[in-house]
């Protein structure tokens, strides 16, 4: 459906203009036209691969129109570029220009998102103040404490090659993401730097937040973090579940750290962190018996909760595992508060 607030006459209509937004040359950082972290080309194709994975497993075999239709495909991203623009290219696989412009009309797809500020895409501190508390606690665990013994070669080293101090948290996630983003576009970084050093420093950020994601429990640390998320998407399956009117495919377009957290969730992590284009996939299906079941697909590969049999997870057990996962409805009183 078409939002009201769409004007008239713009329905249905072929589209006139073309706009180019161009940075002009002043105080900019950066030349050219791309904002950083945007998605690039490679990123672009990745996203368009997905989608046409998706077609093959949800399009041609019946499940989903070769057309999209928004009654039956709901697309939500993080506010931010190059997840909403992460979701626009998986679309485009997923559902191919020539089957979808039939008509010649360029269809009004809508994308649903959130203000960044309050957004659950990822473990949000402003959104639940108490996440913020066990942030700040986690490098005063013995954890940390007897973690951060192991590395101090390490941070001396990259900080010697990159030219400044590296340190644990904020500091070593800059390095590792500008220097993940240059490995995967073959472009050259320090000639200092190597291989073993890189592995290191992003084994090192891999254990810094899976750690983290797990503080002071699994449980605790997801209802006041990505549970927010895990929420929403519980809702949509009730409500299917249920019997009522839901979209027969929803697209939530996060980040690494949004497929992460939820992999500690579901028990399954691995202690790797998240390639690009990435996917978790939640699949329901409704039995011969009239039972549901969920199966969960992450990068092709069928995931097997501990709570699950053979990749396959029993509805109602699900159920029970993700109520201890997800914050309440009065979580500003409860779990997020600061003072409790």
């Amino acid at each position: 459906e078409i939002p009201t607030y769409w004007p008239t006459q713009y329905r249905d209509k072929p589209v006139s203009m073309l706009f180019e937004k161009i940075y002009l040359k002043t105080n900019e950082v950066m030349n050219g036209n791309c904002s950083v972290a945007q998605l690039t080309a490679i990123g672009y194709s990745q996203h368009l691969a997905n989608g046409r994975s998706l077609n093959a497993a949800y399009v041609k075999k019946g499940f989903l129109k070769s057309t999209l239709d928004p009654s039956e495909v709901f697309i939500r991203s993080d506010d931010i570029p190059r997840t909403l623009e992460s979701a626009q290219s998986l679309i485009l696989g997923m559902f191919p220009i020539d089957s979808t412009h039939k008509s010649g009309i360029i269809p009004f797809i809508p994308m649903y998102t959130r203000d960044v500020k309050y957004s659950d895409f990822q473990p949000n501190a402003v959104l639940c103040p108490k996440l913020g508390i066990y942030s700040d606690q986690f490098p005063t665990s013995k954890t940390w404490q007897e973690h951060s013994k192991t590395t101090k070669d390490l941070f001396a080293n990259l900080s010697k090659v990159v030219g400044y101090e590296v340190k644990s948290g904020e500091s070593l996630d800059h390095v590792c993401d500008c220097l993940i983003a240059h490995k995967c576009h073959n472009l050259s970084w320090p000639k200092a730097m190597t291989e073993d050093l890189y592995a290191a420093a992003v084994k090192e950020l891999s254990w810094e937040f899976y750690s983290l994601y797990k503080y002071p429990s699994i449980e605790e640390s997801t209802r006041v973090g990505i549970g927010f998320l895990l929420k929403d998407i519980w809702k949509k399956l009730n409500s299917s579940v249920d019997g009522d009117k839901v979209e027969k495919f929803l697209l939530y377009s996060g980040h690494d750290v949004t497929l992460m957290p939820m992999l500690v969730a579901l028990q399954v992590d691995d202690g790797e962190w998240a390639p690009y284009a990435s996917m978790i996939l939640i699949e329901l299906y409704e039995t011969k018996e009239k039972k549901h079941v969920v199966r969960f697909i992450y990068n092709g590969k069928v995931l097997n909760p501990p709570f699950c049999d053979d990749g396959i997870c029993k509805y109602d057990v699900l159920s029970e595992h993700f109520h201890d996962l997800i914050p309440p409805d009065d979580y500003a009183n409860t779990i997020c508060n600061p003072n409790n």
